[in-house]
């Protein structure tokens, strides 16, 4: 794959990456569009196991969690209208015991693994955005901080463990992976947190400290994570919809587990 493509590509996602952040309703389309293909690339794994998940259930599941959180972190909803998806879980159930699959346990819980793995991490950016103390309207400050400290991380490790790698940090997961790529990783992200919170006032020092801890942590958990899960169906990329970068659940799976936490730390 030339530089050419990877950059062309990646420019491609940022841009339709910032088209998202223009308002509300742009942002409820291209990341619930951002959602619905991490799903799709997350069904090809069921796939290769020779599974076979119902797609519409996961679609349409994931895609009413996306649109309830979307109301529901503006205020503009209530919390009891997730019942819905509880109910469409259970009708999931119910069409899957009139399938005659040969492997109903394993096709509901890579729905349900589908729906807790992503629909509804990925569906919590919804608070990022209408964050409380920034009074329920549209705001894209944090959510621009929290992908801005992901990807210091991204390219710090990449350089760090390029050029100073030499200590496996989870071999049997990720070989590729080095203790000193992590270790770049974190010390990017501090730079680039710290920085923020010093040009910026509604970035305190506090929160800087807990974006670059619950980022390096859970990030690197999310990474490893998503390498486990493409480790056991026997896949380097989870998709070929960025070429030279893989999926858009390769470019998300640090967010999937760091994203949970920082709301629960802005909203605790």
């Amino acid at each position: 794959m030339s530089l050419k493509k990877r950059v062309f590509s990646a420019a491609v996602f940022f841009i339709v990456f910032l088209l998202g952040l223009v308002n509300q309703w742009t942002f409820l389309l291209v990341f619930s569009l951002f959602m619905l293909v991490q799903l799709h690339e997350f069904l090809g794994f069921a796939r290769l196991r020779g599974y076979q998940p119902l797609p519409s259930a996961l679609y349409l599941l994931g895609l009413l969690i996306f649109v309830e959180l979307f109301f529901i972190a503006q205020n503009a909803m209530s919390y009891n209208f997730l019942l819905l998806v509880i109910a469409g879980v259970f009708l999931a159930f119910i069409v899957e015991l009139f399938r005659a699959s040969p492997t109903p346990m394993e096709n509901l819980a890579f729905l349900l693994l589908g729906l807790f793995y992503i629909a509804v991490p990925f569906s919590f950016l919804n608070f990022l955005v209408f964050e409380g103390k920034l009074g329920y309207v549209f705001d894209i400050k944090l959510i621009l901080v929290f992908f801005v400290l992901i990807w210091a991380t991204d390219i710090g490790a990449y350089f760090a463990g390029k050029f100073f790698g030499k200590h496996s940090l989870f071999k049997r997961i990720s070989p590729n992976k080095t203790i000193e790529g992590f270790v770049g990783g974190a010390l990017s992200n501090l730079i680039v947190a710290l920085l923020i919170a010093y040009f910026f006032e509604f970035f305190s020092f506090k929160d800087a400290l807990a974006f670059w801890l619950i980022i390096i942590i859970c990030g690197t958990i999310g990474d490893l994570i998503e390498s486990m899960f493409k480790r056991q169906v026997g896949i380097k990329d989870s998709g070929k919809i960025m070429p030279g970068h893989g999926g858009l659940l390769d470019r998300f799976d640090s967010t999937l587990v760091a994203v949970p936490f920082i709301i629960l730390y802005l909203y605790w």
